[in-house]
């Protein structure tokens, strides 16, 4: 019977020989087809984990840590988004970012999902989020070193010991005298320029190594009590560097500083925060040096935002436990961050900043200073330096203890991410730079914070007498702005004393009270105290004018003179009777029992007892006077005499005390305020 059909197709003699061409190209189509719907179904599924929900993604952030969070919400704890381990997303996924950072969306998907909430809790709005760094107010990329070595490259690590440039100039922080009039004109031209540029030496950086060896200037003590310590304990920290327009050789100083002066251990990462630098240097150049050296990330600004906005960027993609902020121009000595991480495990409800060397702007000598208190300035609400005052360093127990600081200069300091987010972080409304220093610091020691400063650690900055960055009248406006949105939150009941002579136009006082009332509720929200407790408690030698006890000219008893200072003598000079409706000086008797006018303070000076003015110190030693009302004397303490006039020449002195004397009579009115 002969086969059918279907039979004899698949028959081993008739397959290849009748249709081989028909099949191959069967196969292929098959083939390729299975190709094309593979292709689609990764690039779909490319497409879809990139384009990934905001729900999945929140939910994703949240599954890990939903117990916690529902608990703490349903008691009315303050939440912590910023603790949250959020699954990575693009760079410019910030809208993503906010929603997982939003309180009502966790609120929404803990109440709703079961998976996320098993137990059906209740959850109430919480009182307080503390992330408060999802204020950037606009986007920021973040440069991905991949894409120049691509993922599975091993990047460098830059540890102590393993220097490798050559040594150069200024080798252990030594200065480098360089006369720009002997340069040949090329070299000129460029010394010149690199000065207008930065107003400091670039053109000397450029011929010393950018990993220098630096002198170790710390107090015996300090290596004593830090340089065999356990570090084991210690947090990592997220070093964050905010720059605008920097010198490259400074920039690179600053970060090879910071990896060959820190064990590795304690530096979980360095985060370059570029606020829209135009320089060709810090374009690719910096991409590849970020790119080669380990721990290294950059995050590029869209737009230049100023310091407070940087300092949030960094914040917000930081993954220590502390931050570290950083100025771009210093150079970290030798055993810098151990003290500041140590304090912060002891206290964790502190800023701590470093002792602040100096590089010296012309030749980069390192120079160091001796142990600084930060200040604030009452009548402008600025920032200042003062030497230590006795009465805190009686409360140090040895050279290697760290101490209080009313304020801190605000560019190189150390506090934890979280207590920084609880405090609400900057001013969202702050314009580019200035004021943000002295806001922490009014805030930390308010709400329940505080600032140490440490003289073991120690860092060395380059101190500039310009801006280069911002026309001086452009700066000046910048830095009143953010000064009066300050004073205008943080004075509370010195509000009138800040305010009254200040002469605000209506037109500038509705610029700068822009949205104040925000930063005012999160003062009245976090409980903080007012600033006659800062006064009181923390800065008992702050100047504020026209609050003394005692106020106006000093005159002497019977007569028509007053004290003044001696004519054709600079102030501050010796001090000698005038006519009162002259060059009568008038004086103030202050809180800490200065006779004071303006900055200068009535002083014993030399040995024959002679009487000054000089700068106000705040040490509460030879610048001490009582006025007493009932017998008109004024009272020197250090010298235990009293102020007097020579009759024969009418200079003003210190003589022993005398009651009945009439030259020892001083009348002086009592403030009416």
């Amino acid at each position: 019977m002969a086969p059918n059909s279907s039979t004899s197709l698949f028959r081993k003699n008739l397959w290849p020989r009748k249709y081989p061409w028909t099949i191959y190209i069967i196969l292929l189509s098959i083939i390729w087809i299975s190709l094309v719907v593979y292709q689609l179904y990764v690039v779909q599924n490319a497409e879809n984990l990139k384009h990934l929900s905001q729900e999945s993604r929140l939910k994703q952030s949240l599954e890990l840590h939903s117990e916690k969070i529902i608990n703490k919400i349903a008691h009315g704890s303050d939440l912590n988004l910023g603790q949250l381990q959020r699954p990575a997303v693009d760079d410019n996924s910030e809208k993503i970012h906010a929603l997982t950072t939003k309180p009502s969306n966790v609120v929404d998907f803990l109440s709703k999902d079961s998976k996320l909430n098993p137990k059906g809790i209740k959850i109430k709005k919480p009182s307080l989020i503390l992330n408060q760094a999802t204020t950037v107010k606009k986007s920021y990329v973040e440069f991905h070193w991949q894409n120049w070595h691509g993922p599975d490259t091993k990047r460098m690590s830059v540890v102590p010991g393993g220097r490798w440039d050559k040594p150069g100039l200024g080798e252990h922080g030594t200065a480098v005298k360089i006369d720009p009039k002997k340069l040949n004109p090329k070299d000129r031209k460029e010394f010149e320029t690199d000065w207008g540029r930065n107003q400091f030496n670039e053109y000397l950086s450029k011929r010393i190594s950018i990993q220098r060896d630096v002198p170790d200037r710390r107090y015996p003590e300090c290596k004593k009590k830090f340089d065999h310590s356990d570090i084991d304990h210690l947090p990592a920290a997220s070093i964050i560097i905010c720059f605008y327009n920097e010198a490259w050789t400074v920039l690179q100083r600053t970060v090879y500083s910071i990896l060959l002066r820190t064990p590795p251990k304690l530096v979980k990462e360095i985060i370059l925060v570029d606020d829209f630098s135009n320089l060709d240097n810090l374009k690719q150049p910096l991409e590849m040096f970020v790119a080669k050296i380990d721990k290294l990330r950059l995050l590029r600004m869209t737009e230049r935002l100023g310091l407070v906005q940087a300092r949030l960027a960094g914040t917000n993609v930081a993954h220590g436990p502390i931050l570290v902020f950083l100025d771009s121009h210093v150079e970290c000595l030798e055993g810098w961050l151990q003290p500041l991480l140590k304090d912060l495990v002891q206290n964790p409800r502190v800023a701590i900043a470093p002792t602040i060397d100096i590089v010296d702007e012309n030749t980069f000598e390192i120079q160091t200073v001796p142990a600084n208190l930060g200040v604030l300035e009452f009548e402008y609400f600025s920032f200042g330096w003062l030497y230590l005052f006795p009465r805190i360093r009686k409360m140090m127990k040895s050279a290697a203890d760290s101490f209080q600081s009313p304020t801190m200069a605000g560019g190189l300091f150390a506090i934890r991410k979280d207590y920084f987010l609880h405090l609400g972080t900057y001013d969202p409304n702050f314009r580019l730079w200035g004021g943000e220093n002295i806001e922490l610091s009014l805030k930390l020691w308010l709400c329940g914070g505080g600032i140490l400063i440490h003289p073991c650690s120690r860092v060395a900055h380059i101190f500039r007498k310009n801006n280069p960055h911002i026309y001086n009248d452009h700066m000046l406006s910048l830095v009143n702005y953010n000064m009066l949105r300050v004073a205008y939150v943080w004075t509370q009941d010195y509000f009138d004393l800040f305010f009254r002579n200040k002469n605000i136009s209506s037109e500038d006082w509705k610029i700068f009270t822009k949205d104040i009332e925000e930063q005012i509720k999160l003062r009245n929200k976090l409980g903080c105290k007012k600033f006659s407790w800062f006064v009181d408690n923390i800065f008992p030698e702050l100047y504020v004018k026209g609050v003394g006890k005692y106020i106006g000219p000093i005159r002497a008893s019977q007569t028509a003179l007053c004290i003044g200072g001696k004519k054709g003598k600079e102030n501050p000079g010796p001090l000698v009777l005038v006519d009162c409706d002259g060059a009568a000086m008038t004086w103030e008797l202050t809180r800490i029992q200065e006779i004071r006018n303006g900055h200068n303070c009535i002083t014993s000076v030399g040995g024959n007892h002679t009487t000054a003015t000089r700068p106000c110190d705040g040490f509460r030693i030879n610048q001490v006077f009582e006025y007493n009302d009932q017998n008109k004397t004024i009272y020197h303490k250090a010298t235990k005499r009293c102020l007097a006039v020579r009759p024969d020449n009418h200079d003003v002195v210190l003589l022993p005390c005398l009651k009945s004397s009439p030259h020892q009579k001083w009348l002086w009115e009592l403030n009416p305020r």
